[in-house]
């Protein structure tokens, strides 16, 4: 949910659209602030830390929104 995005636009890798951008949603990352509101950080920041401390966090990812 950070900077409005969801899990499509966190997972990249096997993008099918490679010129697609992504356009962001204002209510997830409303939401994330609400309950986070001392956590803000990045959308590129969070996929950061998710790869790092979960190597296959792109293949997770892709499983959910297949």
């Amino acid at each position: 949910m950070a900077d409005g995005f969801g899990p499509l636009e966190a997972s990249v890798a096997d993008d099918p659209e490679p010129d697609r951008v992504p356009r962001p949603n204002r209510e997830p990352a409303a939401l994330a602030e609400q309950f986070a509101p001392d956590r803000r950080a990045t959308a590129a920041v969070v996929i950061d830390q998710a790869t790092r401390e979960f190597p296959d966090f792109d293949d997770i990812i892709m499983k959910l929104v297949r």
